[in-house]
Formats: structure tokens, sequence, C-alpha cells
């Protein structure tokens, strides 16, 4: 910018100028050296560093002994753990095994804090090798032994890098040896691209898988070892794009039980019986040879329930005759009698005092046992005829049981009888096809989603104006067949209720138990428990091998080499959380581990969006999953302030207090790249005194082999170190660089997280003079 040479002379007319740009060694000053030192800093995970493996034992996982594993870098063992803690949410004392060996007894002693961390250090030398066998075993009888939600955290350093993939999540399912009753869920942070599933198990008793509602997997009794493979095929129900970015709940329960009563309470309960042709046949096949039948209601033994070759509608008869005992065992509980093939009929809709236990069981014995099946299955009649009922003669509590043996094959029309559809347009909600002021809609693909839409919109008309709940049973050999499956699955989401399908006479009877249970105890969320009362049990052994996977496109590039990850922890304060995320870092991923004990999971909002909602699926959570581990779509999580509300309920409109130890797990990807220092006169180094974010501070040597008297400080009230020092320039600048909000304290404490800073020093460079621009301009 000087000017070295001129002469000017006047009345110059034209110029020309030359240009040429030049550099070189910087000319000495007094007292300066002509070469100096430039240093680069970076922040880096220590060799050895601080890392912490997590095992989540998902809402609820039971019944009876239950065991899960989780995998170490293979340079660790038990002598090696840091840290070993686990938090289990257990009302029942346990005794706790690592690989098989006896760790110790533990007690909750809050058993209203859903959840207690206990430390059990003491236990990792029973560790052998790189994978932690976690057992559970409870002495009580099976009712209570159960875990509603758990996480085991290892912690120690290890010098193997983790190699987790962000492409496939897989959630693995404890071995249980019992009761196979498992709510649990598995996060999808990103596009659902495919699903699949690994079942390894041995049951009695009729198992299923439920995604969302909508059972997936539902499997005949088999002593022997079996293993399900599911992929995408058996999905193709599910909306792969509704189940994206977000968690997927499920259950998975293979038992038989009967339900014990908490309380009995009035009750109007209408039980539906289908009494069409088919109900003559065997209920173990799907062929027309008729079944065996009986003379009386005495002769409905265990032996004949248990009979594949028995008539369905003496096994209804059977059914309904114990559902009634059990519901009519309690003053103040009415029930009405409804049959239907063709059309449908009632017992007693207006003389009250006529609906004792002897009439009831008389008339099933008079209809069902000394009658026989005949005609067509007009369900929307049947459930027509519930809301006749109920609207009728009901003011409490409503719940309906239909029960059916196949597909529905007539529409409520609107003459004066139901009647096979020819077209396609259905008159759905008239009682009985006697009413004229129904609703009519198309019934896309023809008669037969006619017939079933009429009854799930039936179904949906008793629901929304008597506020009933309905529950469906499918009776006989309907397990494959998809449309049955179907009709019955809609009918008890649109009620409320639940579906059950079986061609085993026995597990209908413990199922119908169970569904009396719940409509004299109201539906609680103890339900998650399986509650034994009487029978003989057979256990089921799910293996620790079985899980479920998802393909998924994260959305998110990933972790790149000048990144430094950091996976920090915030606990809820009740129901809500917050953090700050500075800016000019990334979200790796993030979840929530919540503890809702025998409640549901049922609502988290990330900054006012839904990451999770379990009503999505339907209001009956009973036959829903409840995930412990509930994933947080990365892309959530901004810069600045976020908040996280957490919700616990029972179902959609009753909601439960939150517990204390639910938490928030986020990784922050930041850069550390820094620019290399000026050539600086010296670079000796300096003792650090550094403030954190958290309160604490921290003394750091820069380089880290430095043991002189120079001392720095980076805290709020001074930021004091020598400019002319490359290596204190540089950690000034690596510091300032993971300040973001510039109040002297840095994000994390390096200390806590393993975090070291790297330097690098040159040194005899020279001085550098320029570059510069050199002009010469002559003019005349």
């Amino acid at each position: 910018d000087g000017l070295l040479y001129n002469r000017t002379r006047q009345n110059t007319l034209t110029s020309i100028a030359s240009h040429r740009m030049i550099s070189g060694v910087k000319q000495l000053g007094p007292n300066e050296s002509i070469r100096g030192t430039t240093s680069v800093g970076q922040l880096r995970k220590a060799t050895g560093q601080r890392t912490c493996s997590y095992l989540t034992i998902g809402g609820f996982a039971g019944q009876g002994n239950i065991s899960a594993f989780l995998d170490l870098p293979s340079d660790i063992t038990g002598q090696t753990l840091a840290d070993l803690s686990l938090m289990i949410d257990a009302d029942d004392p346990y005794q706790l095994l690592i690989n098989g060996q006896t760790c110790q007894w533990i007690t909750q002693v809050n058993t209203s804090a859903l959840g207690e961390w206990h430390n059990i250090t003491s236990c990792a030398p029973l560790i052998l090798g790189d994978q932690v066998n976690l057992s559970i075993r409870f002495m009580d009888t099976l009712d209570t032994a159960y875990i509603a939600g758990g996480q085991l955290r290892a912690c120690y350093r290890s010098q193997t890098v983790p190699n987790a993939s962000t492409t496939i999540v897989r959630r693995w399912l404890p071995s249980v040896q019992g009761i196979a009753n498992i709510y649990d869920g598995i996060g999808v942070p990103g596009t659902l691209l495919s699903l699949s599933a690994h079942l390894h198990f041995s049951t009695n008793y009729t198992s299923y898988l439920t995604l969302g509602n909508e059972p997936v997997y539902t499997g005949r009794e088999n002593l022997s070892e079996q293993t399900i493979i599911l992929d995408d095929t058996n999905f193709s129900t599910l909306n792969y794009t509704a189940l994206s970015n977000t968690t997927i709940p499920f259950r998975f329960a293979a038992y038989n039980t009967t339900y014990s009563i908490i309380n009995g309470t009035s009750a109007d309960v209408v039980l539906i019986t289908d009494t069409s042709g088919s109900m003559d046949w065997r209920i173990g096949y799907d062929n027309t040879v008729s079944g065996k039948n009986i003379k009386n209601l005495s002769a409905c033994t265990d032996a004949f329930l248990g009979n594949d070759t028995s008539a369905r509608l003496d096994v209804a008869a059977c059914l309904d005759a114990n559902f009634t005992r059990f519901i009519m065992n309690y003053s103040g509980n009415r029930l009405w009698l409804v049959d239907y093939a063709t059309s449908s009929n009632y017992y007693y809709s207006s003389n009250l005092s006529l609906l004792t236990p002897n009439n009831l069981l008389g008339q099933i014995e008079q209809r069902y046992i000394n009658g026989s099946g005949n005609g067509n299955t007009c369900t929307c009649c049947a459930i027509n005829k519930a809301y006749e009922v109920l609207a009728d003669h009901s003011t409490t509590e409503r719940s309906v049981l239909l029960m059916s043996d196949g597909e529905p094959n007539l529409c409520c029309g609107r003459t004066q009888v139901c009647h096979p559809v020819y077209w396609w347009w259905c008159w759905y909600e008239c009682a009985d096809g006697n009413s004229t002021t129904g609703y009519s809609a198309s019934c896309p693909g023809g008669g037969s989603a006619c017939y079933k839409d009429a009854a799930v919109n039936a179904t949906r008309r008793l629901r929304q104006d008597l506020n009933a709940t309905i529950h469906a049973v499918g009776l006989g050999p309907l397990e494959d067949n998809a449309y049955a499956n179907a009709t019955l699955t809609q009918i008890a989401q649109a009620g409320n209720g639940t579906v059950f399908i079986s061609h085993n006479g026995s597990e209908l009877s413990v199922h119908y138990a169970a569904i009396a249970s719940q409509i004299l105890s109201g539906i609680t969320q103890s339900a998650q428990v399986a509650v034994v009362s009487n029978g003989t049990l057979m256990p089921t052994h799910l293996f620790g091998d079985s899980y479920l996977e998802a393909v998924i496109d994260p959305g998110i590039s990933a972790q790149q080499a000048n990144e430094l990850a950091l996976t920090l922890e915030t606990q809820f304060s009740g129901c809500d959380a917050s953090i700050a995320i500075p800016p000019g870092v990334r979200v790796q991923d993030a979840s929530v581990l919540s503890f809702s004990g025998i409640h549901w999971t049922d609502l988290l909002i990330v900054n006012d969006q839904i990451a999770y909602n379990l009503s999505a699926y339907g209001n009956n959570y009973q036959v829903m999953g409840d995930p412990s581990l509930i994933s947080i779509p990365a892309a959530f999580l901004g810069t600045g302030s976020n908040t996280i509300a957490l919700r616990f309920g029972d179902s959609p409109t009753n909601s439960t207090s939150c517990g204390q130890n639910s938490t928030l797990r986020y990784t922050l990807l930041i850069s550390t790249a820094t620019p290399r220092s000026d050539v600086l006169p010296r670079a000796e180094g300096c003792t650090w005194t550094v403030a954190y974010e958290d309160g604490s501070q921290g003394t750091v040597l820069v380089p880290a082999e430095y043991n002189g008297t120079n001392t720095c400080l980076y805290t709020p009230a001074s930021i004091t170190y020598d400019h002319n020092d490359a290596y204190q320039a540089i950690m000034a600048d690596v510091l300032d660089q993971f300040d973001f909000d510039d109040d002297g304290e840095v994000l994390v404490n390096f200390a806590a997280y393993d975090i070291v800073i790297s330097t690098n020093s040159i040194s005899n460079i020279p001085y550098l003079w320029g570059p510069s621009l050199f002009t010469i301009e002559v003019g005349r």
C-alpha cells in the first residue's frame, strides 16, 4: 500500500502501467527473529476412550425366567469394566445372574418409582468373555414374574472403535421361560425400506406377533421347537410410509391362561353367536363334515372342548354358558343373547326380569345344542341387533362379544330382511334391515368388501353412539383366512375391543373368560400381565436369538473423519425435558428411554412434532406393544432450545403421571477442524484452566507433555494467554470453537468425555513478506 518512488510531470496525456506480484522474507526489525513456529490443534477421543454399551428391555417382558445378552468389544472382559449398572422396574424381589452365576438378590425399595438404579460392578468378574448374559429369576408366581422396563449399562475403556450400522436396526427379544408375553417396539429413525423377523420359540398354545394393531403372524400350538422367518411379504398390510421416522410398537405372546377378577361392577352385555350352516361342521377342519354333538351343557368337558372334531355350534354353546355364568355371577349385571344367520334374533329384549342365569342357560341349550346351524352369515344384522337392545335398555357400561366361524356373506339392506348384495351400494347401518335412515356409501371391490364394510360400519356406529366395547372372536380354522381375519380384526378395532382366533375350544374358553374378566374389572394396564388363576399351565419358551429388524434410510450423512461424536444424556423432570443444541453441530441420533411401568408410553412430542403416538394405531392399547426405547428422528432436533414432552396413558383419554427415571440420550457430531496458527515467535505451551458448561473447571496441558510454569485461563471471568505463543494461540482457537455461546465456558468437560488436544508444530519457518502487487506507471 506504500508509494516507493514518484516523479510526476505536468500535463500528462497518457500513461502506461505494468503490474507484478512479489513476495519474500520479512526484513528483520530490532530484536526480531527471521524464523518462527506455527501450530495446529484438534480435539479427538483418547486412545482407550471411556465408552458405554446398553442393553434395553422392553416396556413389559415376562413372565417367568428372563434372560438377555449384551455384546462388548473384543478387548473387554469383566476385569476391565469400569462400571456395571442395572435399572429394572420389578415389583417382586429377584435373583440376578451374570453368565449363569449368582450376582446378587435385588429388592426394589420404592415400588412406585418405576425403576431403580443398582450398581452391580462387583459382579463384573463373572463376565469371562466379551458378552454379558443377564438372567433374572423370580421366586414367586408367574403373575408377578415380569419386568416393566429395564436397562443394563456397561462402561469401559476400549481400543476398539464401535462400528454400529446406521441403516440396519435390530431389536432383540429377551429369552422367556414360562409365559411368553412381550410388549416392546422397534425404532425407525428414517425412511423404512424393509422389515423382517426371526422368531424362535416352543409352545403348546397359539402364538402371535402384532405390529401396531395389525396381527402379522398367528401360529398354532406346537410342542416342538419352531423357527419362524418373516419378511416384507408377511407385512404387506402395513404402510411403510406411516411407520417411518417413528417407533413401531409390537407384541409377541404365546400363552393360555385365565384372568382373575379384580372388582365386580354393573355391566350390560350382548353375547352374539353365529348359527349359520357352517356351524354344524367340525371346529378343527375347513370342510363340510358334521362335527360331534353333545346332548346338554353338562357334557361341556375339557375333552370335548379340546377335540378338533367337535361341532362348532356345540362348542359355542359351551363357551356361551361359561361366559354367562361368569358375567351373571355378579348382581347388577345383565346379559342378552343374540344369534344370527340370514337374519338376527334375540332373547328377552323387553322383559328384563327374565334375564336370570337359569333362563339364559336354558335358552343356550335349547337354541344351540338342540338346534342346528342353517343359513347365511349376516354379521351386520347381529351387530345392529345389539345396537337396538343396548339403545333401548342400557344406560350403564356396555359390552358386546361377537363370535363368527367365517366370512360375512350378507349385507344389511333397505328391505325388510338381510339379503345377498349384487350391486356396489349398501345401506350400512340399518338395524336388521328395517330402518330406511341408514348411511349409504359405495363398496370398492364389489359385494365381498361390502359385507365386511357393513359389519365394520355397524360396529363403528355402536361404538360412537353408545360407547360400547365390541370384542370379536373367530371360531374354527380361520388362522389362514385373510378375509375372515381382516373382518374380525377391523370389527375389534372399530369397537375398541380385542380380537382372538382359534380352532381349539379350550383356548377359546380361556379367552372368553379373559373377556369376561375385562368387562367386570375394566381394562387396566395390569392387563399387560397374564394373571394365572386356575388351570394347568404348559410353559412356553421364547429363545433369546429372536429379533425384529428394520432396514432404513436415515436421511443423514455418516460421521465424517473431522467430526467428533459426543453422546449426552438429560434426565426428564416428570414428563418434560429440554436441551440446547449449539450452532454448527449435527445431531446423529436421539432416543428416549421411557419407564412407564404397567402403563403404556403413548406419546412423545419433540418441538411440536409427533415422534411417537400409540393412539395412531388404535384406541385399545391392550393389544399393542409398549416400547421402552423410543427413537427420535435427527431432523426433529435443531439449533437452539429443544423441548421434549413424554406422556404415559391407559388409553388416548386416560393419561397417567410420568416416572422420574426417563432419560433423553442424543449424539452430537462436532467439527474439529481448525486453521493453522500464524507464524509466531514462540512455541512453549501452557497449563490451562478451562471452565465448562456443566459448571466445573479442569486443567489441560498443551502440549500434553508440557511441564513449565506458564498458566492460561479460559473462563467467564478471564481469557488470558500469550498471543505470541503458537501452542497457546491455537489452544485459544480450539476452545473458542467449542464455546458456542461465547460465554467463556466450553460445551463439554474434556476429562469426563476422554477428549484430548492433539497439537502439531512446525518450527524454523521464515516470516514471509508479502505477497504484494508491484506497479510501475509511466506517463507522457
